[in-house]
């Protein structure tokens, strides 16, 4: 029987997958990303979202996006001192918006550094066909995700010819 996942299944699915990869990733909780969400930018942000003293991470980061019924995922990849951002939507533009929120609050947190940030949108993610289905695409993103990564091919799943540069968030510190 189909199950749609909950806050507590995703982030508990999702964070035993990266520590059983024995990644380096970072899992950021959905339920805080929520709580720095309604709190606003400012300096508390790295303290609402857990992240004081794993700030920045080694090469990936993971912001799973809860809102309106609707999971999708933003993913941080740093590489030679880039950060680049990806957003895995199984509704594409569904959480556009929402991805822009979270990104805003963390430049303005200091959590991103840099003057111009892009959120890419990963255009070769696969889409929804039912209305319960985006937890599972989200667990499913970050399982492809963490594989690729630990074969050295982070090009498949992240950056290159399949994401397109969707949203410029200019000035932002």
């Amino acid at each position: 029987m189909e199950k749609k996942l909950s806050s507590d299944d995703i982030n508990s699915v999702c964070s035993r997958l990266i520590t059983t990869n024995e990644s380096d990733a970072l899992w950021v909780s959905s339920l805080a990303i929520q709580a720095a969400m309604r709190r606003g930018p400012g300096s508390q942000t790295k303290r609402v979202m857990g992240l004081r003293t794993r700030w920045p991470p080694k090469d990936l980061a993971f912001f799973p996006l809860h809102k309106k019924d609707h999971w999708s995922l933003l993913v941080l990849y740093r590489s030679k001192g880039m950060n680049h951002l990806y957003h895995y939507d199984s509704v594409p533009g569904f959480h556009a918006v929402y991805a822009v929120g979270v990104v805003t609050l963390l430049c303005d947190g200091g959590l991103l550094a840099s003057k111009e940030v892009g959120i890419h949108r990963a255009s070769s993610f696969p889409k929804q066909r039912s209305n319960w289905e985006c937890g599972w695409y989200l667990i499913r993103a970050v399982q492809m995700i963490l594989e690729s990564a630990e074969s050295g091919g982070m090009t498949r799943m992240v950056p290159g010819r399949q994401a397109k540069k969707v949203i410029r968030i200019p000035g932002m510190l």
